[in-house]
């Protein structure tokens, strides 16, 4: 029996099943709908509370904020956020509309990934192509794994991306095989669609490469080829270059990520080896699902796992190029499956380090291979296809009831914990205190701490003893929480300085909300920044009447250096760094041998986090001064925030010659070495900074942060 005959015969079986090949979609969306349609009961969940709900650039159609700037505080993706910017115009922030959106999106994506498929399998040859493109996206519409992109409005980006990606390569195949530019271009603008509505999606050039190489030069010779995927991948650098850009500006991706091994290239590279085999396994075996994976890569015998998983890997490439003949399909599928993960393999450290949605794209690479093996002779009898209907109908099954666990946060973080007993608990515990349970969820706070040290449990504790007219106890509690990593955080900063202004402290407030400004954090539409500057307006109103007689002082005696220098201290204390910087110079101009008018002046740019500036200030200082253990800690700060790592190393060495029990800068040379990933000096360091920091629980427990990644 000849090949073309036997896939003519798996076509008529799935005709059979399906109606025409052409009704083979229409099915798959009808299913898809009333599988997925539960969702539409649900509520907001997890980020759609931070991000979203009551975010104004949404609610108030800000198309400015969405077209220049991060409308969600955290990423550019200006395609995402008009969808929702019109969803929030339509519907109000009632969840039941965005919910609709994300259900008619993932339908139209499931259309897209249809017709691609179709068109792939049309550049192979395949007379099967409707069956194969019926079970791809069935096996893709139906997987238990896609209930979080659906279910999460936070996560539209991922179906999006989707929707357009497989328009992409659809209308790139159809202006090829049918020698038309129009088509080409059309798919090079569903492209740049697809990136900015999610970063991840750079990685079709490289898919590109593979797919084109089964283009006959016939169709499109290898200059045409040469220019689309210039095209294309011109388009990947400039979104990946946004994309870059904004993640270091929103602390997304950090140098200083509390997790040993940021910085060790080899430790990412063992990482990312591994993570395609935990995908390979929850597509297979899609249980337990949740939404937070207590799973670590770099434990126990991680080499021996990297080894093998770069062993498992190469095998599956080898065979797949070499089926390339025989079974092009298998071979995209492999493909498309193995580079669409290239961005999810945390390389730069994020988090979370794997995620349900993470694994969207890939599922199409490993439905079309297994479509394309299924319409093989041996799976074209109908006692082949049957037991594959009850795989799928067990996966609908299986979706349904992940549906139910995103109807509430409380179910969502319910339902990790008791997939994992060990999971985190500070995400149940935040959506008990939105619920108003506040003891529960400081119980469940208490419990994170313990295990791995958070901040949530000091900040909310905070926050309840401030509620409950305790302010010098929440201040307490505030500070407790910055020592505990809550430094980081724009939110931490902020209830603290309304903590303090309470209190009475005016400038320590005002200190608070200039901070609450210079964190590099996540801040949905503005809120703690706009809080912050509503602070800053107030707590420097006092200021006002002494500030006025200062300036007054300096201008009537304009060589009085220490006019001008007091005049520049208030001015750097209320935060208005840009006229102390003017005022310390006019010191300098009178004597430029204050020494302490340079430092000074390497701080207002120190505050200002331009550290290539305040370098030469601070050396400036340091020459005038003679060895001085402040100004070298901080000249060591501003030369780490440059990864000029020997130079700061020096500068601390410097600071502990003149003082050896100088904490910070023991504390500042010990980031120094778990920055650059020296383990033994980094662990050896903290311990001394901690004997140092005796007595001193806040700093103590900063410094055990650091220690509990380096276990």
């Amino acid at each position: 029996m000849s090949e073309s005959f036997r896939s003519s015969t798996f076509s008529g079986r799935i005709t059979a099943v399906t109606g025409k090949p052409s009704h083979g979609i229409v099915l798959i969306l009808s299913v898809t709908a009333l599988v997925y349609g539960l969702s539409l009961a649900n509520a907001f969940v997890w980020d759609d509370w931070i991000l979203q709900v009551g975010n104004p650039v949404y609610e108030r159609f800000d198309l400015r904020g969405i077209l220049f700037g991060k409308a969600n505080g955290v990423e550019y993706l200006p395609v995402r956020d008009l969808t929702l910017a019109l969803d929030a115009w339509i519907w109000g922030m009632r969840p039941f509309g965005f919910h609709l959106t994300n259900l008619l999106l993932y339908l139209a994506c499931l259309a897209a990934l249809y017709s691609m498929v179709a068109r792939i399998a049309d550049l192979t040859k395949r007379e099967d192509g409707a069956a194969v493109a019926f079970w791809t996206t069935l096996l893709f519409a139906l997987h238990p794994l896609h209930v979080e992109p659906i279910a999460l409005i936070a996560a539209r980006n991922t179906v999006l991306a989707g929707l357009f990606l497989f328009l992409s390569v659809a209308l790139l195949l159809r202006g090829l095989l049918d020698r038309r530019n129009l088509p080409v271009g059309i798919a090079l603008l569903c492209f740049v669609l697809a990136v900015f509505s999610k970063a991840v999606a750079v990685f079709l050039p490289v898919f590109l490469i593979v797919l084109l190489f089964f283009v006959p030069a016939a169709l499109a010779p290898l200059p045409k080829k040469s220019v689309v995927l210039l095209l294309f991948t011109a388009v990947a650098a400039a979104a990946a270059w946004v994309h870059s850009v904004n993640a270091a500006e929103t602390g997304v991706v950090n140098d200083e990520v509390l997790r040993y091994g940021a910085s060790s290239r080899w430790l990412a590279l063992a990482k990312a080896l591994q993570i395609p085999f935990f995908y390979i396994g929850k597509i297979v075996v899609p249980w337990p699902l949740s939404v937070d994976y207590s799973i670590t890569f770099l434990s126990g015998a991680m080499l021996v796992r990297a080894v093998l998983a770069a062993l498992g890997l190469a095998a599956v490439i080898t065979i797949a190029w070499m089926a390339r003949k025989r079974s092009p399909l298998v071979t995209l599928g492999v493909a498309w499956f193995l580079i669409s993960l290239g961005p999810v393999l945390n390389l730069f450290p994020t988090y979370p380090v794997v995620a349900d949605r993470y694994a969207f794209f890939s599922i199409a690479g490993f439905g079309l291979a297994c479509a394309a093996a299924l319409a093989r002779p041996p799976f074209r009898r109908k006692a082949m296809v049957l037991p594959l209907i009850g795989v799928l109908a067990l996966w609908a099954g299986m979706s349904v009831f992940r549906i139910m666990d995103w109807r509430s946060d409380i179910a969502l973080w319910e339902s990790a914990i008791a997939v994992d007993p060990a999971a985190p608990r500070t995400n149940l515990g935040l959506a008990l205190w939105d619920e108003g349970r506040f003891e529960e969820a400081l119980a469940q706070l208490a419990v994170d701490k313990q295990k791995r040290g958070t901040h949530y449990y000091s900040l909310y504790t905070g926050r309840f003893l401030l509620m409950n007219g305790r302010t010098k106890d929440a201040i307490n509690a505030f500070r407790q929480s910055m020592a505990e990593g809550g430094d980081a955080w724009k939110e931490t900063h902020l209830y603290l300085a309304q903590a303090l202004e309470r209190n009475g402290e005016a400038l320590a407030s005002l200190e608070q909300y200039l901070k609450v400004l210079d964190t590099v954090s996540v801040d949905p539409g503005g809120r703690y920044d706009q809080g912050a500057r509503e602070g800053v307006a107030r707590t420097r109103a006092p200021f006002e009447p002494r500030l006025e007689a200062l300036r007054r002082s300096a201008e009537a005696r304009p060589t009085d250096i220490n006019a001008q220098g007091e005049l520049a201290q208030l001015l750097y204390a209320i935060g208005r760094y840009d006229d102390a910087e003017r005022q310390y110079r006019r010191a300098l101009e009178i004597d430029p041998a204050r020494w302490d008018a340079w430092y000074n002046l390497g701080l207002t740019h120190m505050r200002r986090k331009q550290y290539a500036a305040a370098v030469p200030l601070f050396e400036k200082a340091l020459t005038l001064k003679g060895g001085d253990r402040t100004i070298l800690n901080n000249l060591g700060i501003c030369q780490m925030h440059l990864k000029r790592y020997r130079e700061a190393e020096q500068s601390y060495r410097g600071a502990l010659e003149r003082d050896p029990g100088f904490f910070f800068a023991v504390f500042n040379l010990g980031r120094l070495y778990f920055l650059t990933g020296d383990a033994p000096r980094a662990r050896s360091t903290f311990l001394d900074a901690r004997a140092l920091a005796a007595g001193d629980p806040a700093l103590q427990s900063r410094i055990d942060n650091y220690l509990g990644q380096l276990q």
